[in-house]
């Protein structure tokens, strides 16, 4: 089966909260913050100035009280504004649901439900007759003749290199996809990340900024994109990957 909307929801629910910056954190923070303890002194000032009765103490209580959901209000706005670690989660994890999903409808169309089985990695093991098995799926007819169908198949040969951690064979058969597809954006975000793993740092940014230029690319995307290339800028190229299942909730 393709990704399940369960298991997806599940990793998003556990990397809620780790990829937004410190930077944008003490934004949202200072904003509610500042707002709430500014209603403070307008409370005091109110009770000075003002002669003191029950009737006055109610209107400014009000006032205070308006004046903290404004902060609340500015506080979620800010929080709309600033793609948080979910929102960009959800955005990479059902682009590649939908090449999952993709590869599901057509890789069972023409090869079976059994071959699509087989060419499904597990988390915790690689069979070696997999990387065998993409590699004759790719030398037959029907293979050959469907750009389509040797798209996915190429990106099966990506995931089980990747997995095995043997990345100049996974940078190969990434580049390969793109050459056939070359619009999926996810795949351009795995041909980067081959790039930093082959220790092709200056490949990897103009990889990952090449894909900023795309029209169709959503605002969380280009924050991820825009913090991978200040990561490689500042740190290098990651020398592997990071733990399966948090593949993006690291910078």
């Amino acid at each position: 089966m393709a990704l399940s909307k369960v298991k997806t929801r599940e990793l998003l629910e556990k990397s809620k909260g780790l990829l937004l910056s410190q930077q944008d954190r003490k934004v949202q923070t200072f904003a509610i913050i500042f707002l709430f303890f500014l209603t403070i002194p307008v409370y005091v000032f109110a009770l000075w100035v003002l002669p003191f009765s029950i009737s006055t103490i109610i209107k400014y209580a009000i006032l205070v009280l308006l004046i903290g959901l404004t902060a609340i209000f500015v506080y979620v706005g800010l929080a709309q504004k600033i793609p948080s670690s979910d929102r960009i989660c959800r955005e990479l994890a059902l682009l590649e649901n939908e090449i999952e999903n993709e590869s599901y409808s057509t890789i069972t169309k023409t090869l079976g439900n059994k071959i699509y089985r087989a060419l499904n990695p597990t988390v915790y093991s690689i069979d070696v007759h997999q990387t065998d098995l993409c590699k004759d799926l790719l030398k037959q007819s029907e293979t050959i003749n469907d750009a389509k169908l040797k798209f996915h198949i190429y990106l099966k040969l990506y995931k089980f290199y990747y997995m095995s951690e043997s990345f100049d064979n996974a940078l190969g058969a990434i580049r390969t996809a793109l050459e056939i597809d070359p619009d999926k954006i996810i795949v351009k975000i795995w041909l980067a990340e081959a790039y930093e793993y082959t220790a092709n740092g200056k490949k990897a940014i103009d990889e990952y900024e090449s894909i900023n230029k795309l029209d169709s690319i959503s605002s969380e995307i280009m924050i991820y994109i825009d913090k991978q290339v200040e990561r490689i800028k500042q740190r290098g190229p990651r020398k592997a990957p990071p733990v399966t299942g948090l593949r993006y909730m690291s910078y």
